[in-house]
């Protein structure tokens, strides 16, 4: 399968570059590689890492080290059979960078617990001859299993079984595999070790008020125990603290009653991952960029509570995406980021943003919750953070009222100005007298100029 190099690169042709996502700049296609033709050097996503030192930006977002990034590109042209690499890359082998390897095809960490599963296992046999391993797995716990395989030169997917404990909390289980050649462990990169997040499956038995969400949606809300109840006027918002909701809404009538009682208490939850018009809180917009991964961003928070900072990496599903069309980064202000994204140009997108109102707040998401919350167990975990989130503590009452434009409302929110907004109801005189201070736009009001100074 292999030819000999003569001491310069060599590739099979048609080699896909970056294999593991889609390259935004390329519009979302994958370039191909025709000869010798490697990413670093060339402007490619690693080619940052040398001149920033230990944190290397990339369309993925931060890596801790160059380390990790140059593993999973050595990974992408493992698994489509490349004979050679650079000569300038650390530990390069003149013939065949690590001759031997193995690791596991899908990236995603996150299980469920007590899931039965055949995890795919890539195995590298960089040799000349067919060669008989054993390949040894463990996972904490549990008993040390075996088998033996025959591997020619080249790569090799093989299925191993693994079954997760039952767990009450996120549980982090380490797991190892490796490869013995005559019983002997195999020198070098015949070792693989990564850790697994075993999450309990959350049965939440809450009803929670939902305006215009998809089939997608109520299905994740009922997976988690959650009842989606319809509603679709203030009146049956009343008897809730949580609403689901999906945008495009704000900026239509529906918008301005569900902002009212968000103001009043209420919290709701915007999924804007499947919408890309309609105006959304606090000013916020979607981009079309999309991320494997993502970064906690207020670890403190109570809707992260539990979550580790590598929970938002590699979703399941196979594609590995925890969010399409993040949001722009709101520069200050009332919206929080909860959490981040990345691009080559740092970290500019966020995925998940709260926004307080009034006594009540907003949380805004366009992470992919809908499309993944059968098979991502974080996305589990989010709804029973976001249920507790919305039975904290609310705001204090407003020491303001405000009666002025959507556009100096936001401003004031957005400076924290604990206010109560009074445009979108009939003003009584007498209902204004409890406040000590009183922000007025005539306009707005539509009240008698006479009747609010006295």
């Amino acid at each position: 399968k292999y030819a000999e190099p003569n001491r310069g690169y060599f590739v099979k042709a048609g080699v896909n570059l970056m294999d593991w996502f889609a390259h935004p700049p390329y519009q979302a296609k994958k370039p191909t590689m025709f000869t010798e033709l490697f990413t670093g050097g060339l402007g490619g996503p690693d080619a940052y890492a040398p001149m920033m030192g230990n944190l290397a930006y990339t369309p993925l977002g931060p890596f801790e080290g160059y380390e990790r990034f140059f593993n999973w590109r050595m990974r992408a042209y493992r698994e489509q059979d490349v004979a050679c690499f650079e000569p300038f890359e650390p530990f390069a082998y003149f013939r065949n960078f690590r001759p031997t390897e193995l690791f596991l095809k899908d990236y995603s960490r996150n299980v469920f617990s007590g899931e039965s599963m055949q995890i795919k296992a890539v195995l590298l046999h960089g040799g000349f001859e067919d060669r008989e391993f054993q390949l040894v797995w463990h996972l904490e716990g549990a008993d040390v299993r075996t088998r033996t395989v025959r591997l020619e030169p080249g790569h090799h997917v093989v299925e191993i079984p693994l079954s997760m404990p039952a767990v009450a909390k996120r549980t982090e289980l380490a797991f190892s595999m490796w490869l013995l050649a005559d019983g002997k462990p195999v020198a070098r990169w015949g070792r693989f070790d990564t850790t697994f997040k075993v999450f309990p499956r959350m049965k939440l038995n809450r009803r929670v008020a939902c305006w215009n969400v998809s089939e997608k949606a109520k299905a994740m809300l009922k997976a988690a125990g959650l009842e989606p109840v319809p509603v679709s006027d203030a009146a049956a918002l009343g008897a809730f603290q949580l609403l689901f909701a999906q945008a495009p809404l704000f900026g239509t009538p529906a918008g301005a009653t569900v902002a009212q009682w968000v103001a009043g208490g209420g919290h709701a939850v915007i999924l804007a991952s499947e919408d890309e018009a309609g105006k959304l809180p606090g000013g916020l917009k979607l981009s079309k960029f999309s991320n494997t991964q993502a970064h906690i961003a207020a670890p403190n928070h109570p809707v992260l509570k539990g979550l580790g900072s590598t929970d938002f990496f590699h979703w399941a599903g196979g594609d590995h995406y925890v969010s399409h069309q993040a949001f722009l980064k709101p520069s200050g202000g009332a919206p929080k980021v909860l959490v981040e994204n990345g691009t080559t140009a740092g970290l500019p997108l966020a995925s998940l943003v709260e926004i307080q109102s009034g006594r009540g707040a907003y949380l805004v998401s366009s992470l992919l919750l809908s499309a993944k919350a059968d098979r991502e167990p974080v996305v589990g975990k989010l709804l029973d953070n976001i249920v507790a989130w919305a039975d904290g503590p609310k705001t204090p009452p407003g020491e303001a009222g405000l009666l002025v434009t959507d556009a100096l409302q936001d401003y004031l929110f957005s400076e924290n100005l604990i206010a109560d907004d009074l445009a979108s109801v009939n003003v009584n005189p007498d209902d204004l007298s409890r406040y000590p201070l009183l922000v007025v736009d005539a306009r707005v009001a539509n009240a008698d100029v006479g009747v609010l100074r006295q």
